[in-house]
């Protein structure tokens, strides 16, 4: 019989680990250059093609690796792939371990490459630690321990006595389900009494950006609007949830604008700079006001500001917050550092209630006036010329009421019949003059940009406000679920006496359902305008919608409670069993001994195990005795094909003995047919 052949690869077992491979790469697919994806499928399939027709794969000596990692270093920095943290070494990384293909010499050649694969599929996780990211990354880890064990009991050219490589790697898989069944009793003791870290000082997180920034291009919200994916859970916590018809999400507020787009230069307005928990005092609340308590569940999105409902009054407290401060604008922000990881933060509000930041219009020398009506340096005059129709309208002896105004710009709108749409086409260079007096179609964040230019160029202080509107209740947990899809642009207008008036002004073009997502007035038939919300009312629309409201439900219990488990939910934990006095150095001594138990439990387990011993074991132990008192004794981490390489090496004239014995031993222990014999 042939002597087992050691360093080539099983074409199954090498399509195996480059599946492994795939899925330890694949989270970091929009990070790669389209160069290198293609570089590592020709990559794979020449191997595998080399491998099913029985040819070695090609050996690169050290000179041609070393070639070969400096052209690929020079494609990334030419390209502009380059860089530090973990999207800018992505790249780089990845490629090197594709090219570990090309080094396969040995049985820790292709263990070293599972570790790396490993170690990317770690990587991912600091990235994002979602429930569908949670999971896939224990798949891939799974699959990667699958190759690790198949290769450790089996050998890289073993496909079972029974000559069925698929039924082998089952036997495999299975196995490394079994260890990863063992580990998950000492995961959960860990997670418990360790407090998740902070995985984001460094790391470039790109793959969070959620297309919500602190400038206003009316036509980019339109294409954040077509994202579907959560921004944030709300639990309302006070007794009854407001309706989606009433929640304005407020996320960051501009004043700055050269008559098309809207900004927040650095200079800001000096307005307030205080700690979240007393913002209640730069509100004016009516007497008809909501007052509403609510929990936040984030999903990181690279900025510092928070998001809450409209009008704002305290941030009372969170898990993974850092000195959370009122900025002007009445907006919620951490001080310095962005969102980077999911954080969970509770926040009341006053449904009704009109943002006071700004002592008001009339005082023309306060430091904040000019941010809030100054007007851009060039002006279409049609715009100007709209603007003081407005103002002459709602002037009665020399005062403006700005009220007045308001409703004047409204009624105008109305009039001109404006059709709210995803899709209004190119507004070209002059684009809120061509949205106003040509066009006259577009998203929310055209009438946002428009109405507030028209305001202040009528003398009122106006700003723009970007946040989400309405949300969609879970029908399975009752949590308010608010998407990208619910990203919206308003405005904000100073009437004195008052404060800042909230105007939405695509409520004079559109109408909205029960759930807050916007429908064209004028144009119902044009579905363009609200594809992205739309809901299906069909028998299999709503048996998705179910199934979607049932996995938001599970994420949203992953993201309270996996996401938002810190040292002050553990103190909660401690304190309701009576050992929260304990100290670092007692809840140490607490995991040491539950490590402890498990780890008994689990010998415990192994003993009983060996007691109902398969006899190929005992007759492959009585095997490895006899070659011992030649001087080949077998370690106790040494898989039986290693073992047989090494005996057949040192007893060369029972290479052939020593082969069969052990591919039978492999065959009865793993394939269910006992036909080891003693020889």
């Amino acid at each position: 019989m042939t002597a087992i052949r050691l360093y080539e690869l099983r074409v199954t077992t090498l399509a195996w680990l480059m599946a492994g491979m795939a899925l330890s790469t694949a989270a970091f697919v929009s990070s790669l250059p389209i160069w290198l994806m293609v570089a590592i499928t020709a990559l794979g399939a020449t191997l595998l093609w080399r491998s099913w027709h029985g040819r070695p794969p090609p050996r690169l000596g050290f000179l041609r690796m070393l070639l070969l990692s400096a052209v690929a270093i020079g494609l990334f920095w030419a390209t502009g792939r380059l860089g530090v943290g973990l999207d800018g070494a992505s790249p780089l990384f990845v490629s090197f371990l594709w090219f570990k293909l090309l080094e396969l010499h040995g049985p820790r050649d292709v263990m070293r490459t599972c570790f790396l694969s490993l170690f990317l599929v770690t990587a991912q996780l600091l990235v994002a630690q979602s429930l569908a990211q949670s999971l896939y990354a224990a798949a891939s880890s799974l699959a990667i321990l699958g190759v690790l064990v198949h290769l450790h009991v089996v050998g890289p050219m073993g496909a079972g006595a029974d000559g069925q490589p698929l039924r082998s790697m089952a036997r495999s898989m299975r196995t490394a389900a079994i260890i990863v069944a063992q580990a998950l009793p000492f995961v959960a003791v860990m997670f418990i009494l360790i407090p998740r870290p902070d995985l984001s000082p460094g790391i470039d997180q790109n793959n969070a950006a959620s297309g919500v920034t602190d400038s206003l291009d009316p036509g980019a919200i339109a294409e954040v609007a077509k994202n579907t994916q959560t921004a944030f859970r709300v639990e309302f916590t006070g007794g009854r949830a407001p309706s989606p018809l009433d929640c304005y999400w407020r996320g960051v507020v501009l004043w700055h604008t050269d008559g098309n787009t809207w900004d927040r230069r650095s200079q800001s307005p000096r307005g307030p700079d205080i700690d979240a928990g007393i913002a209640g005092q730069f509100t004016v609340t009516a007497s008809s006001a909501e007052h509403v308590s609510y929990a936040v569940a984030m999903q990181p999105h690279r900025r510092r500001w928070l998001y809450t409902l409209d009008c704002p009054t305290a941030i009372v407290r969170g898990t993974g917050l850092k000195d959370v401060a009122l900025k002007a604008g009445v907006v919620m922000e951490q001080r310095t550092e962005e969102i980077l990881d999911p954080l969970v933060y509770q926040a009341e509000s006053d449904l009704g209630a009109s943002a006071h930041d700004w002592d008001g219009g009339s005082e023309r020398d306060d430091h904040r006036f000019p941010y809030y009506v100054l007007p851009p340096a060039r002006v279409d005059p049609r715009i100007r010329d709209l603007a003081r129709r407005f103002r002459a309208t709602a002037t009665h002896d020399g005062v403006l009421d700005g009220g007045q105004a308001i409703a004047a710009a409204l009624d105008w709108f109305r009039a001109e019949k404006f059709i709210y749409t995803l899709a209004p086409g190119e507004m070209g260079p002059n684009a809120t003059a061509t949205f106003l007096f040509e066009k006259k179609r577009g998203f929310c964040g055209h009438y946002a940009s428009a109405f507030s230019l028209l305001m202040r160029l009528a003398n009122l202080p106006s700003r723009v406000v970007i946040g989400y509107y309405g949300g969609e209740i879970n029908a399975v947990g009752g949590f308010m679920t608010i998407r990208h899809s619910n990203a919206h642009a308003w405005s904000e207008v100073w009437i004195d006496g008052s404060g800042w008036r909230r105007v939405d002004a695509t409520e004079a073009a559109v109408a909205v359902d029960d759930l807050g997502n916007v429908i064209p007035a004028e144009s119902q038939a044009d579905r363009r305008a609200f594809s992205s919300s739309n809901h299906d009312n069909t028998w299999l629309g709503r048996r998705l919608k179910a199934m979607r409201d049932r996995w938001d439900y599970i994420e949203a219990k992953w993201d309270r409670w996996a996401l938002g488990y810190d040292a002050e939910t553990l103190d909660g934990l401690l304190k309701r069993f009576g050992i929260d006095g304990w100290g670092g150095i007692g809840i140490f001594a607490l995991l040491v001994a539950c490590c402890a138990l498990l780890l008994g439990a689990v010998v415990l387990g192994m003993r009983r195990r060996r007691r109902a011993r398969d006899p190929a074991v005992t007759l492959f132990g009585a095997f490895c005795q006899r070659l011992a008192r030649v001087g080949v004794e077998r370690s106790a981490s040494e898989g039986p094909v290693d073992f047989a390489r090494r005996a057949s090496e040192r007893v060369p004239d029972h290479a052939d003995r020593i082969a069969r014995i052990t591919e039978s031993y492999i065959g009865a222990r793993y394939s269910g047919e006992h036909a080891l014999k003693r020889e």
